[in-house]
């Protein structure tokens, strides 16, 4: 196969550029949650919820002390694909020893105003494999992004357990009639309580997952549900923000 691709290993590692997304890492972990229902079933995410929120900004992932290197130190060619082991270390330097940060990878050429994105595989202990094709002839910069670190991670699906798989406010409207007694109770993409107290409106939601606690104003049921409401507001805590906004 011609060696068409002109990146050479040397000028990779020294394209590589960590970022840390601060000022767009909430709204990350919002898109992150969108799909709470398969973020909470898997076995992945039980790990996580298994592991205490900590509220030490020092033990998170730091870009400064994280390292970036090539599985395979050579010239590559069009089609192949380029393979990176991310070691994370925190902001103190110590090198982290369990997974959970989210990681993404992606290439840039600004010459021909083109980008991909990779694909990074979580190894379980503080290091990452990022994989990412390399579909056009030239010298484009690598790049490596810790979009939400591990401790986010935990604190988020605490957050979404304990309310019905969201961390947006989130309420249901339940009436007779537009005129009559209505009633707004708290509703999610996740069950989290009794059968008999919650309403079950995933068909109802073009077969999207939504719960909502059930009404308990006399005479209005579960059939009755009308629309849902949500204020942009979140369950995250005034603690969980304070940590938030401490990230370095």
């Amino acid at each position: 196969m011609k060696k068409c691709f002109a990146v050479i290993a040397t000028f990779l590692l020294l394209g590589i550029t960590i970022l840390w997304n601060k000022e767009k890492l909430w709204k990350t972990a919002h898109r992150r949650i969108d799909k709470s229902r398969e973020d909470l079933d898997n076995p992945y995410s039980a790990l996580l919820l298994g592991s205490e929120v900590i509220y030490d900004v020092t033990t998170v992932a730091s870009k400064v002390n994280s390292s970036v290197h090539l599985v395979k130190n050579r010239k590559y060619a069009v089609g192949e694909r380029a393979r990176v082991l991310i070691t994370l270390r925190d902001q103190l330097g110590r090198r982290k020893t369990s997974g959970g940060d989210v990681l993404r990878v992606w290439l840039r050429d600004n010459s021909i105003k083109a980008n991909v994105a990779g694909d990074v595989i979580d190894n379980g202990n503080g290091t990452y494999t990022g994989s990412v094709l390399l579909p056009w002839k030239g010298r484009p910069k690598l790049y490596v992004s810790i979009a939400i670190p591990r401790e986010m991670n935990i604190l988020i699906l605490h957050s979404m357990v304990k309310n019905l798989g969201s961390v947006y406010t989130l309420s249901g409207m339940f009436n007779k009639t537009s005129h009559g007694p209505s009633e707004l109770t708290q509703c999610g993409p996740q069950p989290m309580t009794q059968p008999t107290n919650m309403c079950n409106l995933t068909q109802q939601n073009y077969d999207l997952d939504w719960y909502c606690k059930a009404p308990t104003t006399h005479g209005i049921t579960c059939q009755d549900w009308k629309m849902a409401l949500g204020n942009g507001k979140t369950y995250v805590s005034k603690t969980d923000m304070e940590f938030i906004t401490q990230v370095p």
